[in-house]
């Protein structure tokens, strides 16, 4: 019973909250871009409210793509500026795609502690830890940045 009303009070919160908090968020922006890996892509595309994604780089360590992950896992570094009058924090999220437009790798993060201060860049390492079985045969990657 105590459960219940726990989530009764949870839910109802989230109902009555979600409007006000909704006009908070920032904007999110996903772009579809060729996958190279390591190759220093200079994309300098401008993802709204200020943020521009400058650099994407894969990391493909021997090995991955296999069973046996001995060298490590696949990355991402990237590289978001803050163009804009505040700081801001950013989620990213990449999905990689073979030709075929089947999703091959998954990775994501974003600001922890400390935001982007304004006319900064920050730099962030996107983990493909779990799901990159088939990362070599990416074709296409799609990168989602989500400003808070």
């Amino acid at each position: 019973m105590r459960i219940l009303r726990t989530r009764t009070i949870v839910v109802l919160a989230a109902f009555l909250l979600g409007p006000s908090v909704t006009g908070v968020l920032g904007a999110t922006t996903s772009k579809k871009y060729v996958f190279k890996p390591g190759v220093t892509l200079e994309i300098g595309a401008d993802m709204g409210d200020g943020v521009r994604l400058d650099t994407v780089q894969f990391d493909l360590p021997d090995g991955s793509g296999g069973r046996m992950r001995l060298s490590g896992v696949p990355r991402a570094d990237v590289s978001i500026a803050n163009g804009g009058p505040e700081p801001i924090r950013v989620g990213i999220a990449i999905a990689v795609f073979d030709a075929d437009g089947n999703l091959v790798a998954v990775g994501s993060s974003g600001s922890k502690l400390l935001s982007i201060k304004s006319q900064r860049v920050s730099y962030y390492t996107l983990s493909f830890d779990h799901v990159n079985n088939r990362i070599h045969e990416g074709a296409t990657f799609q990168i989602t940045v989500e400003t808070k």
